[in-house]
């Protein structure tokens, strides 16, 4: 089995385990306080996730890993062998994953402490929030009562495998391209890079926008805003490097 998709089994294993785990504890804390008796009135400031922060312990070693050995790849594709460059590319590595594990549970690393973060992107504490207020919205409207509000949030998408896969395949993508980007700049061959739509790639969107712009330098944003890959949820796409030496740099 190829790394990249031995890391990701791995991350599905340890993210099916930690949603079913979680989604019975919100189960059985909120359907008391929000079945059919209580309303329909749930704000994401009533759904407390902060025990969520144990996942940053789980992800951080996956990410670091991943992201690690695409930066190592990376300077052994540029047929770069100096110890301190491998050295380089593993200390960005394992600080791009400490932050994006945070990042994962809107949270953030200040001074070593795992602090609140105002602006996460793609935290699954967010998106889990708001599918939680949906889904008991919806279930007052129907007039389910506790129990059965019990078993439709243990049931949910939001806990299930299939989300632990997406979520998985998403994250050791991330870290697969952000590695690769760091063993780029530690090079210094590499001037920018072009957006390579996935194989699979058949519904139009922000991914086209990105494939169609000329060469971004490296270090900076494409048209949807990001540094590369995924530009969304299960995104399959890839970066190509341009090298210096290629347009006289």
């Amino acid at each position: 089995m190829p790394r990249q998709k031995k890391a990701e089994a791995t991350a599905h294993k340890e993210l099916t385990k930690f949603l079913a785990k979680h989604g019975a504890i919100l189960a059985r804390e909120l359907a008391p306080r929000f079945g059919k008796a209580a309303g329909s009135q749930v704000k994401p400031s009533d759904i407390d996730l902060t025990e969520w922060k144990e996942l940053v312990e789980i992800m951080l070693p996956l990410l670091k890993e991943a992201a690690d050995e695409a930066a190592t790849n990376a300077l052994a594709t540029l047929s770069i062998d100096e110890a301190g460059m491998f050295d380089q590319v593993a200390a960005l590595a394992l600080e791009w994953a400490k932050q994006r594990a945070a990042e994962m549970v809107g949270m953030k690393w200040v001074d070593g402490e795992l602090v609140d973060n105002p602006d996460p992107r793609w935290a699954i504490t967010d998106s889990t929030r708001d599918g939680l207020r949906d889904l008991i919205s919806q279930a007052f409207e129907d007039g389910m009562g506790q129990a059965d509000l019990e078993k439709e949030i243990v049931n949910s998408y939001l806990f299930s495998e299939q989300r632990a896969e997406m979520i998985a395949r998403t994250e050791i993508a991330q870290a697969h391209i952000q590695g690769t980007i760091k063993g780029w700049k530690v090079s210094d061959l590499v001037a920018g890079y072009s957006w390579i739509l996935g194989s699979e790639h058949d519904v139009p969107d922000e991914c086209d926008d990105n494939a169609d712009s000329p060469m971004v330098e490296l270090g900076k944003e494409f048209p949807s805003g990001d540094l590369g890959p995924p530009a969304h949820p299960n995104c399959i796409c890839a970066l190509s490097p341009v090298l210096k030496s290629e347009i006289g740099g």
